[in-house]
């Protein structure tokens, strides 16, 4: 009676925690039948397994030789490499091919053992897998991973943390001189989106830096820079597109102990203007407008007044400066915008500039709040890089109503 073999599946089964300890072992399962489909009768058979570097002539890799191998229900299930000798000590960073001998014919054609099979013991990890390493010199990397996928979710590096405290990805860099980097992601992608601590892109919805922190506390991000000479940056975010975009956007607010800059082009080369700061929080317009008889009445843009709040409690704060001599003016405010009056019943057709001030709204109520994050920041205060147990100061401004 002629017999068939028919492979069910081929899966890799690999454990441990480091490459040394990965079993470098295929569980193999598959069926045999007769030419109309019923399966052989149980006992044992006579099987052999080689490995080839191709799917046809080539040269054999690693060879079973015959084995006694167990079927029932026509079933049999081997693991190539453990309890079929000898151990696989192929490294699986080629294509590789399986054939099947069984009572002695051969079973074709040889069945490729596809990436996917073998991906884990390729690079010595499984899922939640630990890495520990380091390098001390030379350009070898503890870990590399890349991505050269265009679209759909694939991911060089994923990092998640679902602890309160703790790293999805962390890396330190100590080098004096030179570049170094914790954590070096590269996405050069010219569609969808890429994810990385450094990616630069011209199209497509690219971050140079994105994290997200679902925690009560925490951190996402951290970046420190402390250069004895020149400059230094903590976290660059960098954004080529041509359609707008941001190098840096952030959620859930943003504060820091240094000024706040833009960086323009002028005569002199990059030059730095800083932001204004104020104890709570405004939105603000400007605009121009002149008097028709000593009156004038501006309505604010109202996609403005969307994002601010106007009422009894927090009423608009307006400025005007007088562009054109007159008696002096007045302000009367309401819910949507403002009148401009000329004083003594003034008459004139004056022109003149504005400046509102209101709240932003869902944030009435914030002013001169205590920052307890900042407790610890060196630039704050550099004794701390000095000495220690400044809790007792902090608490005392506390108590004191510095908050």
């Amino acid at each position: 009676m002629r017999k068939s073999i028919l492979v069910l599946f081929v899966f890799l089964i690999a454990a441990g925690v480091t490459r040394a300890e990965i079993p470098q072992e295929i569980s193999y399962q598959g069926k045999v039948t007769d030419t109309s489909g019923i399966p052989v009768p149980d006992g044992s058979y006579i099987m052999r397994f080689r490995i080839y570097n191709a799917a046809s002539g080539g040269s054999v890799l690693w060879d079973s030789g015959n084995q006694s191998v167990s079927l029932t229900g026509g079933i049999f299930d081997v693991n190539l490499g453990g309890d079929i000798a000898p151990p696989i000590t192929l490294d699986f960073t080629q294509d590789y091919w399986l054939l099947v001998t069984f009572d002695g014919v051969n079973q074709f054609p040889r069945q490729q053992l596809t990436s996917a099979s073998y991906a884990y013991m390729a690079s010595g990890l499984v899922p939640g897998t630990e890495v520990i390493g380091s390098v001390t010199t030379g350009t070898d990397a503890v870990f590399k991973a890349t991505n050269t996928a265009l679209s759909s979710t694939v991911y060089g590096v994923h990092g998640e943390c679902a602890s309160t405290s703790g790293f999805g990805v962390y890396g330190t860099a100590t080098a004096s001189t030179g570049y170094a980097y914790g954590g070096l992601f590269e996405s050069q992608s010219s569609d969808g989106r890429a994810l990385g601590a450094w990616a630069v892109s011209s199209t497509g919805n690219t971050y140079g830096l994105y994290a997200l922190v679902s925690s009560l506390s925490g951190r996402a991000v951290y970046g420190s820079a402390q250069p004895t000479v020149g400059y230094s940056i903590g976290v660059w975010g960098n954004n080529n597109s041509t359609d707008g975009g941001f190098g840096v956007y952030y959620s859930g607010g943003l504060a820091g102990s240094g000024s706040k800059s833009c960086v323009v082009r002028t005569s002199q080369g990059p030059t730095l203007l800083y932001c204004q700061e104020s104890t709570e929080c405004w939105f603000e317009d400007f605009g121009r407008g002149q008097l028709v008889n000593g009156r004038a009445r501006i309505e604010l843009s109202p996609l403005f007044l969307e994002t601010v709040t106007v009422d009894d409690i927090h009423p608009m704060n307006v400025f005007i400066q007088l562009l054109d001599d007159c008696k002096g003016t007045f302000v009367r405010t309401n819910a949507t915008g403002f009148e401009v009056n000329e004083v003594e019943d003034g008459t004139s057709n004056a022109r003149f500039a504005y400046r509102v001030v209101a709240k932003r709204k869902g944030f009435e109520a914030k002013r001169l709040d205590y920052c307890k994050v900042a407790e610890s920041d060196t630039c704050l205060y550099p004794e701390l890089r000095e000495k220690e147990g400044m809790e007792a100061k902090f608490e005392g401004a506390r108590m004191s109503g510095n908050q």
